[in-house]
């Protein structure tokens, strides 16, 4: 593992998202959708577009509080617009967590928020998806990573 991937991997669980994708910075919210199944749908749509760059789509999850701003889905497509967010935490929680979807498990790789000792988790996605206090939404995101 390069300097530059475990700097990326230091970051906690948008880390390992960053990794999968093949990028250093913040996962891309601009195709977020309000259920699992619509992004798979989504990824299909995208494989065309993503190999001609080289990439493949990948799923990953983002479950964070909303702070009373509203991101509610298009009724038609699923679609959540994702660009006002702003990173805010509920008082006393953590900001986010990401889920890395892994297609050949069929499962959601997570960090325990880049906390000293961090552990990497393998979810399901009823598990990954649980109830917690900390969050009050989830979407599912799709973007063009590496292979």
């Amino acid at each position: 593992m390069t300097d530059t991937e475990k700097a990326v991997l230091d970051a906690g669980c948008i880390g390992i998202t960053a990794l999968n994708l093949g990028i250093s910075k913040n996962p891309p919210l601009d195709n977020a959708y309000s259920t699992f199944d619509k992004a798979k749908k989504k990824a299909k749509e995208m494989k065309k577009e993503c190999a001609e760059s080289g990439k493949v789509p990948k799923i990953f999850s983002k479950r964070f509080y909303s702070g009373g701003e509203d991101y509610e889905p298009d009724p038609k497509t699923g679609k959540v617009d994702m660009s006002k967010y702003k990173y805010k935490a509920k008082e006393g929680f953590v900001n986010f967590d990401y889920g890395f979807y892994d297609e050949k498990s069929n499962s959601f790789w997570h960090e325990n928020h880049a906390d000293p000792g961090m552990k990497v988790y393998r979810s399901t996605l009823k598990h990954y998806s649980r109830p917690l206090q900390d969050f009050d939404s989830q979407i599912f995101a799709v973007a063009c990573g590496d292979p």
